[in-house]
């Protein structure tokens, strides 16, 4: 029998999941927390037991999602740190292409949101992994920075925008190879790699 706290986790995760849903078909003005609840098939108690608002349950949602494409770019393999660091990156800017990635992403969070809290939610997600990436890079003797941390802010906003820009023309501009060569040239500036 499951205790009271994994009863807790598995509602939480069950709005979650609905609620990802409803954003995505719907949007977030139309999402409907009735739908939400009967989808999740929990009572409004619930729903507000685990979230003060639909706002806090979009962050939710938002931060798992936010958290599945970094989970995705960090499986990429490569034989140096560097192509690593270029593989993933290229690998989260596809991830953020799928359809929910989209929606929630890039759709969906600056309405919801705001564009600030949606970027601390994604900073706290993707912040230390990029770091560790490109200390990695320089671990490796593969490159040199003085502040991997500023490092590591810029070329998650290189990310961002690339994302930002693909999205805005429907998936037909800038071009996968365009896309990649512009993240690799950025981080090679970054890491001082000729």
């Amino acid at each position: 029998m499951a205790s009271q706290s994994e009863r807790r986790e598995e509602t939480r995760a069950r709005l979650i999941a609905a609620a990802r849903t409803a954003f995505v078909e719907d949007g977030y003005e139309a999402a409907a927390l009735d739908r939400i609840l009967a989808l999740a098939g929990v009572s409004k108690g619930a729903l507000y037991h685990h979230f003060e608002s639909k706002e806090d349950l979009f962050a939710a949602v938002f931060d798992g999602v936010s958290r599945e494409t970094i989970a995705r770019a960090r499986k990429v393999k490569a034989r140096t740190a560097f192509g690593r660091l270029v593989a993933a990156a290229c690998a989260w800017l596809e991830a953020v292409e799928a359809p929910d990635a989209r929606a929630i992403m890039l759709e969906e969070a600056p309405r919801a949101l705001g564009s600030q809290r949606a970027r601390e939610i994604e900073d706290a997600n993707a912040h230390a992994v990029m770091r560790a990436a490109i200390e990695a890079v320089v671990n490796a003797g593969e490159g040199r920075c003085a502040d991997p941390d500023l490092a590591a802010r810029l070329l998650n906003a290189t990310l961002a925008e690339l994302a930002l820009l693909r999205h805005a023309s429907n998936g037909a501009t800038p071009g996968d190879r365009v896309m990649r060569d512009a993240v690799e040239s950025v981080a090679r500036g970054l890491l001082k790699i000729a």
